[in-house]
């Protein structure tokens, strides 16, 4: 039995045919009581997992429903159908966390932005965020990346120059915290000469 959890992104690039892998991650989708298509975040693309649904009880066969989060133990097989070179073939599963397929909002369909914008937290699952993510963290990464192999050093000067009230910092304890005035000894930056 795999006793690393495996990414699907490496499973997906070079897994090894016949070889075990473990793969955590939620449920995308789950058709014919047969299919789950699960993905973990490491890649946009998702690992299809074949459960024999006789060979397991029915009651937990139930709880795979969209946005459950799950652990999938099982043995890498060709894939039979189209768009991917593996898939996984069921052993043993585990259900970490149920999904209430009437409440959970992100369903198997395309969704607009403003609908997207009301659940933030849910968000990069989705295939349009998680690509922009990829993208920013790419660039920022390279930028970063740039400076540093130049020489220079990531410093917040602001968070060292302004005063921001403590309460606006804080967005859910603003009771747990007060504002007091303080007199900063260096000057705002409109009086500031760059000459």
């Amino acid at each position: 039995m795999a006793s690393k959890r495996t990414k699907i992104r490496q499973i997906l690039e070079n897994g090894e045919i016949e070889s075990k892998a473990m793969v955590k991650g939620w449920v995308r989708t789950f058709r014919s009581n047969r299919f789950i298509h699960i993905n973990d975040g490491s890649t946009i693309n998702n690992l299809q997992a074949v459960i024999d649904f006789e060979n397991f009880d029915e009651a937990e066969i139930k709880r795979i429903t969209t946005g459950a989060s799950i652990v999938i133990t099982g043995k890498l097989a060709e894939s039979m159908g189209k768009g991917q070179r593996v898939e996984l073939l069921v052993e043993t599963f585990e259900i970490l966390g149920d999904s209430n397929p009437d409440e959970y909002p992100l369903q198997p369909k395309k969704h607009s932005m403003e609908f997207l914008r009301s659940i933030a937290h849910l968000r990069p699952r989705t295939n349009t965020f998680g690509a922009v993510l990829r993208i920013r963290h790419a660039l920022s990464f390279a930028v970063h990346k740039y400076f540093n192999d130049n020489g220079f050093y990531n410093i917040w000067f602001l968070s060292l120059l302004i005063k921001i009230p403590l309460s606006r910092m804080c967005l859910m304890s603003c009771a747990l915290f007060s504002e007091t005035p303080i007199n900063f000894p260096y000057p705002r930056f409109s009086s500031c000469s760059f000459s």
